[in-house]
């Protein structure tokens, strides 16, 4: 380490192979990965171990999607691949290679110690999912990704990977040749009492911090879950698909997805007053039919996001309108209650019941008198969880609203991950290998697929890319003007409070830009977040302690501005509602047929920021390559790329 004195700070410089910022589950496989191919120059750097989304989520059954592994199912590498490119705006050539790598990288957990469900013989037993044709599903439980991060973390520490926590990136160093170079970082102690500026500088860097999870106030994405993907748009990244996201109902005292058997045992929804008075059973005031209610509630629980395509009479999305009607337009509180039954019944009624709710409920004995009971029958381990975070369902509301959960977008790359930056990789949920709509589970598989490929990447460079670090004087200019925005904020003279700003744009995108999006308020926000970009001394800090969170907000108004012009043009050009959002002026009325789109199914998007200026292309998508399969030729090729021939 050296120190170099730029803006009277002294920084200090670190000098490493490969830097892989983040340490959820995509990250940890990279540096393991890194290690496995012969790299011994890598560092691991991290807001915080046991932080971001990874590490503090799940769900009913967390999915990992692969090729089938068990049975008399009949599935090929080609079919999965299709089934992934059909969600819509995926790109063919990446979908292969998630596709060939996932029973590779499921095996590779596997062996690690991630105890994925199998029978006696040692078939993994698949079930089916959301999109899924052929039981692809995999699971280890409700906590299948932090099972993956605890057994890849153990490789790190076997290997004695070098990990640097409290690092808040603030920017992305290019040398001459625009290529990634470094990651400048502010680096905190865990009490925020003392901090200091910190280079590291690289030959490669991969990123793998998540998705911009800080975009929206009503989030399922845990609390710890930062981002860092408006410092890649800053650095030249290209942004993908970034109008795609996922939204579905989640409790909000402790963030957490209600989907599966919390909506299977059919809860009672009530609405009340901010207070908690006047409390209300209002989805009856949209299903009029008892069958079609419990129905819809049913549903919810295979049907989790909200889906436009679900919007016909007795839909189940209707659900999710509902609730955001009650919590956004009313400014009520919305909640589960499992001590009673929907709509006054002391007992469930089977013949209120349609077939496949009954037929569920029954075959895994779960029609008690409750939805409590219920629960208990079918998924014990449901209450025990939210028991833990401090909230007893025998005895308490399940406060929930419609929350953002997944980033279907992101950074666009190639092949191997690497996005328009050469030297610069974007693996797990910050790359956009997702489109429309996505199998459950496969994000989990595309951040292993992805982390494998970039990390055989920067192997099969090694010793071969000439490179050499960026001179003091080119670091100067790079950094300065960020250090005179650091000295700036910290002198506390700016008119605008970070955090009422932060929770300003925050509450603005969930309420005008997530899964309702309002073209006028879409084009407001983003002109907002622009302005303040372009004058960010204008926020003011109540102490130096709030300086990673300032440049924090400021990676937050650089993905509002992106993301924000992104969905302004995807509606201008003519979008219609699709996946999991809703073009909408106005809401619909129940049970009216809402036409979704189709004219940019086999487009993408791309997004570039460039001078504090967003423009916008469409291209289409990259076709399903026909890959090589005559054995001689792909052996041949293989050592033409290793160099071995």
């Amino acid at each position: 380490m050296k120190r170099i004195q730029i803006e009277n700070r002294a920084v200090a410089v670190w000098e490493t192979g490969t830097v892989v910022m983040g340490s959820g589950a995509s990250g940890l496989c990279a540096v393991k990965r890194l290690s496995d191919l012969g790299e011994r120059d890598v560092l691991l750097l991290t807001n915080g171990l046991m932080m971001g989304t990874s590490r503090n989520t799940g769900s009913d059954k967390q999915t990992y999607y692969k090729l089938n592994l068990s049975g008399e199912t009949q599935d090929s590498v080609y079919e999965v691949a299709k089934t992934l490119f059909d969600g819509g705006a995926v790109d063919g050539d990446t979908a292969l290679a998630e596709a060939a790598l996932s029973a590779r990288c499921f095996y590779h957990l596997a062996d690690l110690g991630v105890p994925f469900v199998q029978n006696e013989y040692g078939e993994f037993v698949g079930y089916k999912t959301d999109h899924d044709p052929k039981a692809r599903a995999a699971s280890a439980g409700p906590l299948t990704v932090q099972e993956m991060c605890a057994a890849l973390y153990r490789e790190v520490e076997r290997r004695k990977i070098p990990v640097a926590e409290g690092i808040t990136p603030v920017k992305i160093i290019k040398d001459a040749n625009g290529r990634a170079a470094g990651l400048f970082c502010l680096k905190e102690t865990a009490d925020r009492s003392e901090r200091e500026f910190v280079l590291f500088l690289c030959r490669n860097l991969i990123m793998a911090t998540g998705a911009p999870a800080q975009l929206y106030s009503r989030s399922v994405f845990p609390q710890s879950q930062v981002g860092a993907t408006g410092i890649c748009f800053e650095a030249g990244a290209v942004g993908k698909n970034l109008t795609e996201w996922q939204y579905g109902l989640a409790s909000v005292k402790f963030r957490w997805n209600v989907s599966g058997s919390y909506q299977q045992v059919l809860p009672r929804y009530v609405s009340t007053a901010p207070d908690g008075s006047d409390e209300q059973e209002f989805l009856s005031d949209l299903y009029r039919e008892p069958e079609s209610l419990l129905g819809a509630v049913f549903l919810k629980g295979y049907q989790w996001p909200f889906d436009a395509a679900k919007l016909g009479p007795s839909g189940s999305s209707w659900v999710d309108i509902a609730v955001y009607i009650e919590t956004a337009v009313k400014g009520r509180r919305v909640w589960l209650d499992y001590t009673k039954n929907p709509l006054g019944m002391e007992r469930l009624a089977p013949d209120r019941l349609f077939s496949a709710c009954r037929d569920y409920l029954e075959a895994s004995g779960a029609m008690q008198d409750t939805p409590l009971e219920r629960l208990k029958a079918l998924n014990p381990a449901a209450i025990q969880l939210y028991l833990e975070h401090g909230i007893d369902l025998s005895k308490e509301y399940l406060e929930i609203d419609v929350c953002a959960q997944h980033n279907n977008g992101g950074l666009a790359g190639d092949l191997w991950w690497e996005t328009a930056v050469p030297g610069l990789f974007a693996v797990g949920e910050i790359g956009g290998g997702h489109g429309v709509r996505r199998p459950g589970g496969s994000a989990l598989n595309a951040g292993q697929a992805g982390a494998f490929r970039a990390a055989e990447q920067i192997a099969r460079r090694r010793g071969k890319d000439g490179l050499s670090a960026p001179s003091e004087e080119e670091l100067r200019r790079q950094l300065a003007p960020v250090l005179k925005l650091a000295a700036q904020w910290e002198r506390g003279t700016g008119e605008i409070g970070l955090r009422e700003a932060a929770d300003r744009f925050r509450r603005w995108n969930s309420d005008y830009a997530g899964f309702i999006r309002n073209a006028g308020e879409i084009e407001r926000i983003a002109g907002e977040a622009a302005e303040l970009l372009e004058h960010p001394e204008r926020l003011r800090l109540d102490s130096p302690g709030e300086l990673g969170e300032a440049f924090r907000f400021r990676d937050l108004l650089l993905c509002t501005v992106c993301y924000l012009t992104a969905m302004l043009d995807y509606i201008r050009s003519g979008g219609l509602s699709r996946g999991s959002y809703l073009v909408a002026e106005e809401l619909p009325a129940f049970g009216t047929e809402t036409p979704t789109d189709t004219e940019h199914f086999r487009r993408v998007q791309e997004v570039f920021y460039r001078d504090g200026a967003v423009g916008v292309k469409w291209r289409p998508v990259r076709p399903l390559p026909e890959s090589p399969q005559w054995f001689e030729q792909v052996w041949r090729e293989m050592k033409e790329r290793e160099g071995t021939v």
